[in-house]
């Protein structure tokens, strides 16, 4: 037979096309029964014509689990994500819509040897040019620095071994600098770094039951420039939907005493105060400088709001500021950074909360816009919050 023979399908007897040929072991596999297979086989080669048509009655078989696969649990913002099963104990690596158009193999979690995490860093060199146009580089040394997160999930599987995925679509910074004519720079981290770090983490803990504390190699901080005290700044995000502070509602003219969870969005200024503990401890600072602000953010707020109603917390800002500072002294031992300043951006209770107060007819932004001191028209007291501290009148 002569190379440009036609020749059919070993699996469906259809015709092959020109250039549509799969060679198997012992036979030929059309490109559409070749699409059938599962995504992550790669021994196509090595396989009898027996052996795919035993892989293709898999294939209809995991039609039916991909019907009954119910994800209670997605990780990754990539082309492909984890999505887990938590009832089942089973789990997919595929594109966001690919349980309703496609046919994912579903596996279960049992069948998981191992699961790699990985960050991998791309480090690039800043160079200078002088007034020719000729290249050279900063004393000391400058480099963007970008990062891949990469999570392989290792499978006893008949028809493939591994798994694997990206967190993200593309390289993303762990912090961001603006460099200034004298040297010095302004330095803003990325909160998101983080974010999939524990991601990535969490992913290895729930498929494996180990525990994972991956993290990126050190990061090389420029030096700045003649500036002693504070060599660099940026800023970090503080949101807690997830663990809102309790929050003490009272309305004395309706009777109501209630407890409730406030959300708050700040973002906090900080001044590296010693680049090189900082540079030691950078690849963890963005997590530790979370933890530290979830246990102080807490306490300040509630030392502050502890007499006060309604929302209005920007007018408390400064004291909340000095109550922070004291809750995150210790960074500037550990970490060399200190606290400088913060904006309140929002403040707002849980959406269940804010479906509670509906009910009741209060609506607590309309309270937080009234802010300012203000005397009592009763008994002439100087207040603050919505009520008298000393009759109970509502605030005019």
């Amino acid at each position: 037979m002569g190379l440009f023979d036609k020749k059919n399908c070993d699996i469906c007897g259809k015709q092959i096309g020109l250039l549509g040929n799969r060679k198997l072991d012992d036979g030929n596999l059309c490109k559409e029964c070749a699409g059938k297979l599962s995504p992550w086989f790669s021994d196509r080669r090595r396989s009898t014509v027996a052996d795919i048509k035993e892989q293709l009655a898999y294939r209809e078989q995991n039609k039916l689990t991909v019907g009954a696969f119910r994800c209670t649990k997605k990780y990754g913002d990539g082309f492909k994500m984890l999505m887990v099963d938590e009832n089942m104990k089973r789990f997919t690596v595929c594109g966001s819509n690919d349980l309703r158009t496609g046919n994912p193999d579903i596996v279960e979690m049992s069948k998981v040897t191992d699961c790699v995490f990985t960050i991998d860093e791309d480090k690039t060199e800043i160079l200078k040019q002088d007034a020719d146009g000729k290249e050279s580089s900063y004393e000391p040394k400058r480099f963007e620095c970008e990062y891949k997160f990469k999570v392989t999930i290792l499978v006893a599987h008949k028809y493939f071994d591994d798994m694997y995925f990206d967190l993200t679509n593309s390289a993303i910074e762990k912090e961001h600098y603006e460099y200034k004519e004298d040297g010095s720079y302004t330095m803003t981290l990325n909160p998101n770094f983080d974010k999939y770090v524990q991601m990535g983490n969490e992913i290895v803990t729930r498929l494996t039951g180990r525990e994972a504390t991956v993290s990126a190699g050190e990061t090389v901080m420029p030096e700045a420039g003649a500036e002693p005290d504070v060599q660099g700044e940026f800023t970090q995000n503080f949101t807690n939907p997830d663990k809102p502070i309790p929050y003490r509602y009272i309305n004395k003219e309706v009777g109501l005493d209630l407890n409730l969870g406030l959300v708050l969005d700040c973002d906090l200024k900080f001044a590296v105060t010693d680049a090189e503990k900082y540079k030691v401890m950078s690849s963890n600072a963005g997590s530790a400088i979370s933890s530290a602000l979830n246990t102080s953010m807490t306490s300040a707020v509630l030392k502050v709001n502890e007499n006060y109603n309604g929302l209005g917390l920007k007018s408390k800002k400064a004291e909340i500021l000095e109550e922070v500072k004291k809750g995150l002294s210790l960074l500037v031992d550990v970490l060399g950074v200190t606290l400088t300043d913060m904006e309140i951006n929002s403040a707002s209770v849980t959406e269940n909360d804010k479906v509670l107060l509906g009910k009741l007819g209060i609506n607590l932004e309309a309270e937080a816009a009234k802010t300012g001191e203000w005397f009592c028209p009763n008994c002439g007291a100087k207040n603050s919050a919505n009520f008298c501290m000393q009759c109970g009148t509502k605030r005019p």
